[in-house]
């Protein structure tokens, strides 16, 4: 595995580097002592993560993480929305006899994705038949993958901190600005959805999801949301809704602590423009110098010290760059 980065060894209190994905199985040991109270995991490592320290934590904890584990597999995660009446694409899952299996049931373009990713990682539209054999052809269909139909309309996402009742605060967006293809996104439109933000309480409650999550739908032509990813983490813009007055941060908190405080159901009042730290900041516009892009970013992150601290705002300097 790779080595920390400098901007990981300068953020957090601790750092360890391990040889390889199989050495999770040691993190019981490697936190003995630590009081864990909760545990972020993108999803190609959940898996090996949460069952690597399971007598560490609380039983509620661990049972908390147990869901989560459910909820790695995103076509077992389908399957478990179809049948809880959400909207979800239908699927096929790989392998498959053919292309044209495919076609039939989901038509083109069809959606082929791995059923355990993040960040869109290894996602593809696939819009021709022949590309479809290519794909098949290429390793892609393995019981690695699935298909998914393709729904036309705008992306939205939910996100929020829910406890076991699915009450939390809860926030509606759709990405309007995002500077590196799939990398961080630079600007939101936050939104005053509260129907959407409902379907992400219930949704967390059917999965049995409690603490910080983020979904992603797609609003088709005749309203109707269709969610195509569920995320049981952290996502990579929470913190800029402090701009417009939701308090992820402070809400996961008080959830860790059990504090009622995080019961409060507030969003977005309304839409807004939402700038998202660092990469709204750093496009440079052809009249400006650097100075003047160093200035903007310099006053853009001063509130983010505040509440944040200084760790956050270096480590989200540091990804973004890399991301650049």
């Amino acid at each position: 595995m790779k080595p920390p980065s400098r901007a990981a060894a300068l953020c957090f209190n601790r750092t360890v580097q391990l040889g390889s994905v199989s050495d999770l199985a040691s993190l019981e040991s490697i936190l003995d002592g630590e009081n864990m109270v909760d545990v972020q995991a993108i999803e190609s490592l959940a898996l090996q993560t949460y069952q690597g320290f399971p007598a560490t934590s609380r039983p509620e904890t661990s049972a908390n993480w147990a869901r989560r584990i459910d909820t790695v597999d995103k076509l077992v995660v389908s399957r478990r929305l179809q049948t809880g009446g959400f909207f979800a694409p239908d699927v096929v899952p790989a392998p498959v006899a053919g292309a044209r299996e495919v076609v039939e049931v989901l038509g083109l373009p069809v959606v082929h994705k791995p059923r355990v990713a993040s960040g869109g990682m290894g996602l593809s539209i696939i819009c021709t038949l022949e590309n479809l054999e290519s794909a098949l052809s290429e390793g892609g269909n393995s019981d690695s993958y699935f298909f998914e139909r393709h729904v036309d309309g705008r992306s939205l996402q939910i996100g929020g901190v829910v406890d076991g009742g699915g009450m939390g605060p809860v926030a509606t967006c759709e990405t309007v600005g995002r500077p590196a293809g799939r990398g961080p996104a630079s600007q939101l439109l936050g939104l005053d959805d509260p129907e959407l933000a409902e379907t992400g309480r219930k949704l967390a409650t059917h999965l049995g999801i409690e603490g910080l999550i983020n979904v992603e739908v797609i609003r088709d032509a005749d309203g109707r949301d269709w969610v195509h990813d569920v995320n049981p983490r952290v996502w990579g813009s929470f913190a800029a809704f402090r701009v417009v007055g939701v308090d992820f941060l402070g809400a996961y908190v008080d959830w860790l602590r059990g504090v009622p405080e995080a019961n409060s159901r507030r969003g977005i009042q309304e839409e807004t423009r939402i700038d998202v730290l660092p990469g709204a900041f750093l496009r440079r516009q052809p009249s400006e110098s650097r100075v003047q892009v160093q200035a903007r970013l310099t006053r853009a992150a001063l509130p983010y010290l505040k509440w944040v601290g200084p760790r956050y705002v270096a480590y989200e300097l540091a990804h973004n760059l890399k991301h650049r």
